[in-house]
């Protein structure tokens, strides 16, 4: 955490990290953990069991078309 501001006597802080360097290791290790670093069944634990909505479900058909593309 690193000083921000300070109001009267209130200090305010923020993060040292950004959220992106903390949350793709974490999720990673997660995967490694939880699904013995395969990602396949996580990606279908929440097709399956998370509501999702055709937004939602339309961000990741995109997802899967750019990565797809990148594989080719």
């Amino acid at each position: 955490m690193i000083r921000s501001q300070q109001k009267g006597r209130t200090i305010y802080y923020r993060s040292a990290v950004e959220r992106n360097q903390l949350r793709d290791p974490m999720i990673k290790d997660f995967i490694n953990r939880v699904f013995l670093g395969k990602s396949k069944p996580l990606v279908a634990h929440i097709l399956q069991q998370e509501s999702l909505s055709i937004d939602d479900i339309s961000y990741l058909e995109s997802l899967l078309k750019e990565r797809k593309k990148e594989l080719k």
